[in-house]
């Protein structure tokens, strides 16, 4: 009787031991798999983590994909016409002064623009050089040359257009800005706009150049009786019918550009100029 309590007591004592080591056991792996759980949550936010990189490159890729392209003049203006003629000299849109060269380069722009601005203006650049462009070509005199300059400053397009005469010193232009995402043409007063500026600013501008000119036309003039007729011409330069013929556009710098006319005494000097001002491109 004895024998089979000492056994029951130690089978009883086997079964808790084993109880206890099978929960210790359980307690164990609940303990290593919360670990475990909690590293990779931590290595997961943990700054630098693969994770946390993975997120970031595809973060960078996708805002690099969805930049739109750089967009540049040349997509929006192409030459439709280049020819060489044995004509040098000054030139304000491309800086030539007289007698940098005795041959140059002639060039017809055209705008890409799918508007009815832009339709309209090309049907103007071609009445006016087609005439020019086929003497260049058919062997006739040439006494003009033609030549542009285009620039893309945000989404505004300047398109600058330069006729050179040689037989009288005489530049005359002819300018056109287009918003590029709307085709639509600009006035001169958008354009001053975008500049940060107003029309009176720009007539101020235009009117210090004028001034300066003049002044510097009585320092080299010799005869006293041309005096009067300087000042005459000064005035009339400074008429406001002749600042709002003014026509701006901006250069590559984004520098606003006044391509104007004033009057002089005959046979003494230019009548048709160009202004780089200090003003640039603000919008």
């Amino acid at each position: 009787m004895l024998f089979h309590i000492k056994t029951a007591a130690f089978l009883c004592a086997a079964a808790l031991a084993a109880a206890a080591l099978t929960a210790c056991s359980q307690n164990g792996s609940a303990t290593v798999s919360q670990a475990s759980a909690t590293s990779a949550t931590s290595a997961a936010t943990e700054p630098g983590s693969t994770a946390e990189s993975t997120a970031a490159t595809t973060e960078s890729t996708a805002a690099t994909t969805t930049q739109p392209p750089e967009r540049h003049a040349e997509d929006y203006v192409e030459t439709v016409q280049e020819v060489e003629i044995p004509i040098g000299g000054k030139f304000f849109l491309t800086g030539e002064e007289a007698g940098d060269s005795k041959r140059s380069v002639a060039r017809l722009p055209q705008l890409k623009l799918d508007s009815d601005d832009a339709r309209a203006v090309n049907s103007e650049i071609h009445e006016k050089n087609d005439r020019t462009f086929e003497s260049y070509t058919s062997g006739g005199t040439i006494f003009v040359r033609t030549d542009y300059v285009c620039a893309l400053n945000g989404n505004t397009l300047s398109l600058a257009i330069e006729s050179r005469s040689t037989d009288s010193p005489n530049s005359g232009f002819s300018v056109y800005n287009f918003n590029v995402d709307t085709g639509a043409l600009l006035t001169d007063e958008e354009v001053v706009s975008l500049a940060g500026i107003s029309m009176e600013d720009a007539h101020a501008a235009l009117a210090a150049d004028i001034n300066a000119i003049c002044d510097g036309g009585l320092t080299r003039i010799t005869n006293d009786k041309l005096v009067p007729q300087l000042e005459d011409v000064r005035t009339k330069s400074l008429e406001e019918d002749n600042l709002n013929r003014a026509q701006y556009f901006f250069d590559s710098a984004g520098r606003l550009n006044a391509a104007y006319r004033y009057y002089w005494i005959a046979g003494q000097g230019d009548n048709g100029t160009l202004l780089v001002t200090d003003y640039h491109f603000a919008a």
